[in-house]
């Protein structure tokens, strides 16, 4: 549905916060740094709904008997 170089950035910017976000709250990451982890998720969200916005979804295939 997607284009693969914007899916594979969305799953490097969801590693980066999975890893990021429990650094934070452990006190390990502080700073603008914790800002600018949410950048990537930018970077893939909006192009993401500007594409399904343009391209749509595939509809789903009806269940062949």
């Amino acid at each position: 549905m997607i284009p693969a170089p914007l899916a594979w950035l969305g799953v490097a910017a969801s590693v980066l916060l999975v890893v990021g976000l429990p650094l934070q709250l452990a006190g390990f990451l502080g700073g603008p740094v914790t800002s600018f982890i949410w950048l990537p998720m930018l970077a893939f969200e909006v192009p993401l709904a500007l594409w399904l916005l343009v391209k749509g979804a595939a509809p789903a295939r009806a269940p062949s008997a």
